[in-house]
């Protein structure tokens, strides 16, 4: 099996208009899908990607303390990480998909 190198260029430079455009963008996607809207719970624009969260609640055996790394939102759910957009043009035609 032959070994190859990936090109992998960085991240388009954003500035705070186009990120405020594409989080409104991306926004009014996950609104608009029935499926989405009741699954993602925030979403974030920085340093060119687009990071997409949604809510889990984890199940905890009774009488089983734990101890967790980030605190739970209304003490009952985790925040997990559902998508990353990477972009690598402004216009968001050349972009990845990750997770």
């Amino acid at each position: 099996m032959k070994k190859t190198w990936v090109y992998r260029p960085k991240p388009a430079q954003l500035d705070r208009f186009t990120k405020d455009m594409l989080k409104e963008k991306v926004q009014k996607f996950i609104d608009s899908s029935k499926r989405l809207s009741q699954k993602v719970n925030r979403i974030e624009v920085r340093a060119g990607r687009i990071y997409i969260y949604y809510l889990v609640e984890p199940f905890i055996p009774k009488g089983q303390k734990v101890r967790w790394i980030k605190p739970l939102i209304e003490d009952k759910y985790f925040e997990y990480p559902l998508a990353r957009i990477t972009l690598f043009d402004k216009r968001g035609i050349i972009c990845t998909v990750d997770w």
